[in-house]
């Protein structure tokens, strides 16, 4: 998960560079239709970025919660499918 996010970050200010870069030599509509269109991208993009720093969290916290718990358990978590059926 961690290169993901880091892979979306740098996509991220990748774009966002680009987009400074195209707006500096924008005036009027033109203008303001990119600043609108760029805000509502940054905004998804921190969404993003937020889904992925919890899911990250979320599998660190299931890798240690399975990493300690007992063999027995392990198995138990694994075992999702019913036995003698499809």
């Amino acid at each position: 998960m961690d290169k993901h996010l880091n892979n979306h970050l740098d996509a991220h200010k990748a774009a966002d560079a680009k987009i400074s870069g195209a707006s500096s030599g924008l005036v009027g509509a033109a203008a303001s239709a990119l600043a609108s269109k760029s805000t509502d991208l940054q905004a998804k993009s921190l969404h993003i970025t937020n889904e992925l720093t919890h899911f990250r969290n979320a599998l660190d916290q299931c890798g240690y919660a399975f990493s300690t718990t007992d063999e027995e358990s392990k198995i138990r978590i694994f075992n999702t499918r019913a036995h003698g059926g499809s």
